[in-house]
């Protein structure tokens, strides 16, 4: 090829790529699209009048600040004495001689706690650890051994979600130290 030709395709290739480079460096990248579900508009209308007062209570929760702290400090107590009883009861195996009447008069009520949580499925396990323990207690004294371990194991699942949950928001690291350690 001739010089003639040659330069003029390469000042020509080099002003492309230049071109292409500063395009694609100061275009606008577009906006990510948000899905969002369509309501019919009666639905609509009928869920707005019976948000508004909903939605005027949550505005007024997130206005206190952050509730879920709170209800760790006012609950915190109370939960992790509950945890170091129902292990008491949960972990006895069939040769052992333990008062269940005693430990689950001791145990704490845990129905404040549970309604008042501010996430009601959360609040909904709580409830659901008082029923598997109260269920194990009653199987156990019944001798009622299968149920008993189904409602050890359960115990044991939710007890593996919940300490991780108190863990963020605990100021008394050495009883939960203690709960942490392997139950048998």
């Amino acid at each position: 090829m001739s010089t003639n030709i040659l330069f003029p395709v390469l000042i020509v290739a080099l002003s492309l790529f230049v071109t292409f480079t500063v395009y694609s460096k100061t275009k606008q990248k577009p906006q990510p699209k948000i899905f969002r579900l369509q309501i019919p508009k009666k639905k609509r209308m009928r869920l707005a009048n019976t948000d508004v007062s909903a939605s005027i209570q949550e505005g007024q929760e997130i206005h206190e600040g952050n509730t879920l702290s709170k209800w760790h400090k006012t609950h915190e107590s109370t939960v992790l004495t509950f945890f170091e009883l129902a292990d008491k009861v949960m972990s006895q195996s069939h040769d052992a001689e333990i008062d269940n009447d005693s430990i689950l008069q001791k145990l704490p009520s845990l129905d404040e706690a549970s309604t008042s949580h501010p996430a009601p499925d959360i609040g909904a396990e709580l409830a659901t650890l008082v029923g598997i323990v109260n269920t194990g207690c009653v199987s156990f004294s019944r001798n009622d051994m299968e149920t008993f371990a189904e409602q050890k194991l359960l115990y044991f699942d939710y007890r593996a979600l919940w300490l991780p949950r108190i863990r963020q928001y605990v100021s008394d690291f050495e009883r939960l130290i203690h709960l942490r350690k392997l139950l048998p």
